[in-house]
C-alpha cells in the first residue's frame, strides 16, 4: 500500500516474495513507513514491514536483506537501501564520519602477501631448471620490480625455521625481501592454524587423531621424506569425507587437519610472540615484524587477538570482500572489522586471490576479476581503499603470476595514497575509538582517532573547511558529493569547523593554503601564515601533491631531502592548484617542504 522506492528495492525486488510478516502499525507521526503491506481486502489493516524515525530503524526479518542458498553458493541482495536506511535512521546528514577508504584526498592502497606457498617451486618454465621457490619468483617480478608499491610481506614462521620446514633457501629469499625498501615486515603466524577455534581450548590429544595426515610429519611422528611430499597451498587438506572430532573438538567442515604444520605441539605463545621473534630475526634490526597477518579461516579467538596486542603489533585480515558479477551485491563488502570478545580484529579491504581460484584448485587466471571490486567500491559510493592481497603461490604458475601483474597495472593507472598494511590496521583500529565533541553549529572536535586521519561529511557538495575557525586540518577535497577532510596526524584533538560555499565544479575558494591531495603522507603543517606553510613528508613513488593557493601568482617551493639538501625554485600558477613533485623516496625518512607567495 505504500512503497519509498528511495529507501527500498535497491538490488531486488519484492515482487513474488512470500516471506510472512507481523501486523506492526504505525503510533506516531515521527514514524516514516517506506513499505506498508496490506491484504487484499483489508482497508484498514496496514502493516509497517520498512520504517524509520528519529530513534531508529525498523525492518522486518526478510525484507531487509535476501539470502538463498543455490547449487553451493549464496545468493546475496538488498531489498533496503542500506545507505539510505540508516541514514534516515540515525539522522546523519550532517554528522562527521571516520573515514578508513581515503587519506589526503586520495583513495588508500595498501598490499599485503600470506606466505602460504613460500617453498613450493615455481611451475614457470623459465625458472624451473634453477628450482626457484615461488616466493623468490614474486620477489624478483612483483617487489623488486615495483618499488614505488609498498607490500607488507608475512613468511609462515614454519616456512624459514629449520627447526620446522625451513631450509637455508627459503631463509635467504627471506632476507633478501626485507632488505628492499618498499617491503614492509609482517607474520603470518608459526603453524599456520586454518580453524582457529579447535585451538582455542587446545590439548595435545585432541590433535592426536590427525597427526598422521600432516604432510611434513608431525610431534611424536616421524617426519616424512620432504622429496615424496608435495607441498598443500592454501586449502591445506580439503575434506571430502565428514568432519572428524575427537573429545567434542570438531573441525569446520572444509578442513582435515586443524593446520598447516604440526611438528611441534601447538602454543599460542609461540604461534604469535615466537612467531613474530622468528620472521624478525631475518629482517634488518630496523623493520621488525610490524603487522600480525591471520591464517586459514581468519578467525581467531579471543586470547589470540589479545596477545597480538600486548606484543604491539596490529592484526588484519579476514573479511574477504568481494563486489563482481559473481558477488554482486554490497551484502558481500564486509565491515572494518569485528569484535572478538574484548577484542578487535581488522578485516582486509579485499579477497584474495583464493577466493577466485576454487582454492586454488582452478581458474588461476581469475584473481584478474579484482579490479571489478576496486570500480564497485569506488562508484557511486567509495566505500572501501584497495587492496592487492594475495599469497607467494600466485608465483607458481604463468596464468597466476600474470592475473597479478594485470592488478598491478590497473593500480597503478589510478590515483592513490600507497601505505603500509600495518598502517591500514591502525587507520581501523582508529575507525572504532574516533569520537566526535559537538563544539557549536557545525564545529566538532575529534578525540582519540588513533592513526585515521580522513573525516567525510556526505551530502556536503556545498560545504566547505572554514581553516580560520580550524585547527590540525590540512586540506579538504570533494568527491561524489562528500566532502573528505585531512588532518594533521601531529595534532591529538583537530577541530573542523564547516562553512557553506557557492562553488560545487572545484574545490571551495579561501584565503589560506590548503592540501586538495597527496600521493605522501603529510604531517607537522605550520601554517606561518595564510600563503606560507612548512610541512613533513614521505612515502613511495614520486611525491606528487596538489595545493590549494588563494590566488594565482608566484610562489618558492623548497625541498629539504633525506641527505639534507635543499632545492628552492619558484613556479608562477595561473589557476587556483600548486603541483608539487617533492621527490621521490620509500618511506625511509621524511622530506621537509616549504610553500610560499612571493610578494
Amino acid at each position: 500500500s505504500a512503497a519509498d522506492l528511495a529507501v527500498i528495492e535497491m538490488e531486488r525486488s519484492y515482487e513474488g516474495l512470500e516471506e510472512g510478516y507481523p501486523q506492526m502499525s504505525r503510533i506516531s507521526h515521527d514514524n516514516t513507513p517506506h513499505l506498508a503491506m496490506r491484504l487484499p481486502g483489508e482497508k484498514r489493516k496496514t502493516a509497517v514491514v520498512v520504517s524509520t524515525s528519529d530513534g531508529g530503524g525498523y525492518a522486518t526479518l526478510g525484507y531487509g536483506l535476501y539470502k538463498v542458498w543455490s547449487e553451493d553458493f549464496e545468493l546475496r541482495k538488498w531489498y533496503i537501501n542500506p545507505f539510505e536506511f540508516f541514514r534516515h535512521a540515525f539522522g546523519d546528514l550532517e554528522l562527521p564520519k571516520a573515514d578508513t577508504t581515503t587519506l589526503n584526498g586520495r583513495r588508500i592502497y595498501f598490499s599485503h602477501i600470506d606466505g602460504d606457498g613460500w617453498i613450493s617451486n615455481t611451475q614457470i618454465k623459465k625458472y624451473q631448471e634453477d628450482k626457484v621457490l615461488c616466493a623468490d619468483v614474486i620477489y624478483r617480478d612483483v617487489l623488486k620490480a615495483f618499488p614505488d608499491l609498498p607490500c607488507s610481506v608475512g613468511p609462515i614462521a614454519a616456512d624459514i625455521n629449520v627447526e620446522w620446514v625451513g631450509t637455508k633457501q627459503s631463509r635467504e629469499v627471506a632476507r633478501k625481501i626485507f632488505l628492499l625498501p618498499n617491503v614492509e615486515t609482517a607474520n603470518h603466524t608459526l603453524s599456520h592454524p586454518l580453524d582457529w577455534a579447535f585451538f582455542e581450548h587446545y590439548k595435545p590429544e585432541y590433535e592426536e587423531p590427525y597427526l598422521g595426515r600432516y604432510q611434513y610429519g608431525a610431534w611424536g611422528r616421524p617426519a616424512w621424506d620432504r622429496k615424496l611430499s608435495k607441498y598443500f597451498h592454501v586449502a591445506f587438506g580439503e575434506k571430502s569425507a565428514t568432519n572428524s572430532s575427537y573429545s567434542g573438538v570438531k573441525l569446520e567442515g572444509k578442513y582435515e587437519i586443524p593446520r598447516a604444520y604440526a611438528n611441534k605441539v601447538f602454543d599460542l605463545s609461540s604461534e604469535v610472540k615466537g612467531a613474530v621473534e622468528n620472521v624478525s630475526a631475518l629482517a634488518p634490526s630496523d623493520k621488525p615484524v610490524a603487522v600480525y597477518l591471520w591464517s586459514g579461516n581468519c578467525q581467531p579467538y579471543e586470547a589470540a587477538v589479545a596477545l597480538s596486542r600486548e606484543i604491539g603489533i596490529p592484526n588484519l585480515n579476514g573479511g574477504d570482500t568481494r563486489f563482481d558479477v559473481e558477488y554482486n551485491s554490497y551484502a558481500w563488502v564486509r565491515p572494518v572489522g569485528r569484535a572478538v570478545g574484548t577484542q578487535r580484529q581488522i578485516y582486509a579491504c579485499n579477497s584474495n586471490e583464493n577466493t577466485y581460484t576454487d582454492l586454488w584448485l582452478g581458474r588461476y587466471y581469475g584473481f584478474n576479476r579484482l579490479p571489478e571490486t576496486f570500480k564497485n567500491t569506488e562508484t557511486p559510493v567509495r566505500v572501501k581503499g584497495m587492496n592487492l592481497y594475495y599469497h607467494m603461490y600466485s608465483g607458481e604458475l604463468v596464468a597466476s603470476l600474470n592475473a597479478l601483474l594485470h592488478n598491478i597495472a590497473y593500480v597503478e593507472g589510478q590515483q592513490i595514497i600507497p601505505i603500509e598494511a600495518s598502517r591500514f590496521a591502525k587507520i581501523g583500529d582508529g575507525f572504532y575509538s574516533t569520537q566526535f565533541d559537538k563544539q557549536g553549529d557545525s564545529v566538532w572536535m575529534v578525540r582519540d582517532r588513533g592513526e585515521l586521519q580522513t573525516i567525510r561529511f556526505d551530502r556536503s557538495t556545498f560545504r566547505a573547511v572554514d581553516f580560520t575557525k580550524s585547527d590540525g586540518v590540512l586540506g579538504q577535497r570533494h568527491h561524489q558529493g562528500s566532502l573528505y577532510v585531512a588532518l594533521d596526524s601531529s595534532v591529538d584533538t583537530p577541530v573542523i569547523a564547516l562553512r557553506d560555499c557557492a562553488e560545487c565544479t572545484v574545490e571551495p575558494k579561501d584565503s589560506h593554503l590548503y592540501l586538495v591531495q597527496s600521493r605522501w603522507r603529510i604531517w607537522n603543517v605550520e601554517r606561518l601564515s595564510p600563503t606560507h606553510v612548512r610541512f613533513n613528508t614521505a612515502g613511495f613513488g614520486a611525491g606528487e601533491m596538489g595545493w590549494h593557493v588563494p590566488k594565482a601568482g608566484r610562489y618558492r617551493v623548497s625541498v629539504i631531502d633525506t641527505t639534507g639538501k635543499q632545492h628552492s625554485e619558484e613556479r608562477e600558477v595561473l589557476g587556483d592548484t600548486l603541483q608539487i613533485i617533492a621527490g621521490r623516496g620509500a618511506e625511509i625518512l621524511p622530506f621537509t617542504v616549504e610553500v610560499e607567495a612571493i610578494p
